[in-house]
């Protein structure tokens, strides 16, 4: 994935205004959005994130919407079933674009449509892939649907998906290309080709060779594809939210903004957000961090808001102590974030590649501070790590700035380039496995007094206080613990520096009790509505999907 401007460099996203791939050098970070130099170059106003967002407001509203087709790209075992009824998963991808939308707006649509034609087997599923990709929308996530339903109203689910993602995607935008993803199976199972395209799609990139192998190798299902085009990258997302698996397993419940609102600033009571967060801390997480407000977006996109957490109906209790403007419509998504499914263990730095996550263990050379970023210098099996710390995840910057020449850290970070022997990555936690304690040289105590001697020549030591002569021929050597910090110890980023995937630790509890299976997924009633004051109700524990193959 080259600059489309260099066509040389590693490509670190697309320019918001013309869709182009662009690398570090040829663009700019503004805001939480990357503009190229020649955009930048036409209007220099865009440098500030204010104007930006604001000339994408008004471009949204006199941009040409050209209408779409969605074809069938993909077929795959095309069969006649024996049963009447069958377990249809619905994936879908890449609607959303810097001026707005968002696919879990679209999966909650089809998802509430859907209610009244099929049973519902889960909660839409949010799904988090590979979050380095630089041909991406915001989030990379991706949304799945499961239901049970009558296989003779499947063409009429099947227009109402793609009636519904025609209706609503930003096609319009250069890298939006909306794919659609339908899988039935007579037994709730799935193919292990897809499950192995959901890993590789969460861990690494996914070329389309790989994705045409897996599929050629599909044995179990019947698979159709819609999309744009035979080369849409929706595609990859659509089919690896079908293929995904969840050992452990968050909810978010995000609410939507009513359409007349869409662009002006969003609403919500930040006093409500910090008396919620006080409230349901144990259950929720990344709401609030120095009470600035982290459950709500700063796109144009329809969310308003959302709360992460463990339990879906603690994340119901904690949406109504929150004030905001009127919204259109909210839904539970059971999801991957906070997981940490995306990083990869690796043992020797020769083994990673860009746009991966890995974890690997280290020991420090240096640590040095320029301009408003901390670099750490590691060595690994003779290769060099140069690490990168930013202004926003300052308290990671304190404690890392602590460190000393031979600490051993498990690393774990994000490569945007790999060089000879040479890689570098942003840094999102490291884990502390050893350190190198703090030693100080001084000269021995007065064997009489106990007061520290002086030095007259060599190994000569006299006492000012006896006034007596000594001869020694080594001084003290004082080894001290280190105060600062702590063997063992996990150092993360600040919650507003946190990625969709990355783990918070206040999570470790139920992300134990979930993958021992001590706490196994449940779905609630209602998981999408239009009102605020529902009481939910337990329904049923979510069947347990399989792999075939």
């Amino acid at each position: 994935m080259l600059c489309e401007i260099c066509n040389r460099n590693l490509s670190r996203g697309y320019c918001a205004v013309c869709g182009r791939l662009v690398c570090e050098n040829d663009s700019k970070l503004v805001g939480f959005a990357r503009v190229c130099n020649e955009c930048l170059a036409q209007n220099p106003d865009l440098a500030d994130y204010d104007n930006l967002k604001r000339f994408m407001r008004v471009r949204l509203r006199y941009i040409k919407r050209n209408g779409f087709d969605l074809y069938r790209v993909i077929e795959k075992n095309k069969q006649a079933f024996f049963t009447d009824d069958v377990y249809l998963h619905i994936g879908i991808d890449d609607t959303d674009s810097p001026y707005g939308m968002c696919t879990t707006y679209l999966g909650a649509l089809i998802y509430e449509k859907l209610l009244s034609i099929g049973k519902p087997i889960d909660y839409p599923l949010l799904i988090r892939l590979n979050p380095n990709i630089p041909i991406k929308t915001r989030g990379n996530g991706s949304v799945a649907m499961r239901f049970l339903i009558n296989i003779s109203k499947l063409d009429k689910i099947r227009k109402i998906v793609i009636d519904t993602v025609k209706k609503t995607s930003h096609s319009f935008f250069r890298k939006t290309n909306p794919a659609i993803t339908f899988y039935l199976t007579e037994h709730y199972a799935v193919d292990k080709n897809l499950f192995h395209i959901y890993l590789n799609s969460l861990k690494d990139v996914t070329p389309f060779g790989f994705f045409k192998r897996k599929i050629s190798k599909l044995s179990y299902g019947y698979l159709e594809i819609f999309a744009t085009r035979n080369d849409s990258r929706g595609i990859i997302g659509a089919t690896a939210a079908i293929g995904s698996m969840l050992d452990d397993y968050t909810y978010e419940l995000l609410v939507y903004r009513k359409e007349e609102n869409l662009g002006e600033p969003r609403i919500i009571d930040i006093n409500s957000v910090i008396d919620m967060n006080k409230k349901y801390h144990r259950y929720t997480f990344d709401n609030i961090d120095d009470n600035r407000v982290l459950i709500s977006p700063v796109g144009p996109d329809p969310v308003l808001f959302g709360i992460r957490g463990d339990l879906p109906e603690k994340l119901i209790d904690a949406f109504r102590l929150i004030k905001h403007e009127p919204f259109s419509l909210w839904a539970i998504f059971r999801s991957n974030q906070g997981t940490h499914g995306h990083v990869i263990r690796i043992n020797s730095p020769h083994q990673a590649r860009p746009y991966q996550t890995i974890m690997l263990r280290a020991r420090i050379n240096k640590v040095e501070r320029k301009g408003d970023r901390v670099f750490l210098n590691l060595e690994k099996d003779n290769w060099l790590i140069t690490g990168r710390i930013y202004k926003m995840q300052r308290e990671l910057q304190k404690y890392a700035l602590n460190l000393r020449h031979g600490d051993e850290v498990i690393l774990i970070s994000s490569v945007f380039a790999r060089e000879q022997n040479h890689l570098l990555v942003n840094v999102e936690e490291f884990i502390i496995l050893e350190l190198v304690p703090e030693t100080s040289i001084v000269n021995p105590l007065c064997p009489n007094c106990g007061s520290r001697l002086k030095k007259k020549g060599r190994d000569i030591y006299i006492c000012k206080k006896c006034h007596k002569k000594f001869n020694y021929s080594h001084k003290l050597i004082i080894i001290r613990p280190r105060e600062k910090l702590s063997e063992k110890r996990r150092y993360e980023s600040p919650p507003r520096a946190h990625r969709h995937l990355t783990l918070p630790t206040k999570r470790l509890f139920f992300r134990a009790r979930k993958i021992s299976g001590l706490t196994k997924p449940y779905l609630i009633n209602p998981v999408v509505s239009r009102r605020k004051e529902v009481k939910p109700k337990v329904m049923k524990l979510i069947k347990e999907l399989k792999i075939v193959g």
